[in-house]
């Protein structure tokens, strides 16, 4: 095997975070989240994943059969760092969750293990969470909408 490893520039450690990967081939391969200072050197043996052949599985936790992954999928994460959960859909049907993904900060991963496989990242997005306690950085945006409704009904 040639284990080949894309790994996320940004770590999360907090907030709500999603992305998409287009499966483009695949044959056997890793996705989900693992833990920053991971050998690339090695195949992922660890983390929060989605295997291709079907499981979903986290550390300490009993594995899931999920549905194998087959080239045009679209797997989706969703990545909840303050509930310590990484959601996973596939073509847009939830298909399961991991949990104890707390306390560290963990980056995105696909780990290839044929040189043929190949995906293409989709769009990434964070969630922002509103509190209903009105703080500054909020009131100018809320003010802004009230006016421009105010000035739609004028």
């Amino acid at each position: 095997y040639d284990y080949s490893i894309a790994l996320g520039g940004v770590g999360f450690s907090s907030g709500v975070h999603t992305w998409e990967v287009k499966v483009d081939s695949v044959q056997r391969m890793i996705m989900g989240v693992c833990l920053g200072g991971t050998d690339l050197n090695k195949r992922i043996n660890g983390g929060w994943a989605y295997y291709s052949h079907g499981t979903l599985s986290g550390p300490g936790q009993a594995s899931k059969e999920i549905g194998e992954v087959q080239g045009k999928d679209v797997v989706k994460f969703r990545l909840d760092m303050d509930l310590g959960t990484l959601d996973v859909s596939k073509n847009g049907v939830y298909k399961g969750t991991v949990a104890r993904v707390e306390g560290r900060e963990v980056f995105p991963f696909v780990c290839f293990d044929y040189e043929q496989e190949q995906v293409t990242l989709g769009r990434r997005t964070q969630e922002v969470v509103v509190s209903s306690a009105l703080d500054e950085q909020h009131l100018p945006l809320l003010c802004g909408r009230f006016i421009h409704r105010l000035i739609a009904v004028l």
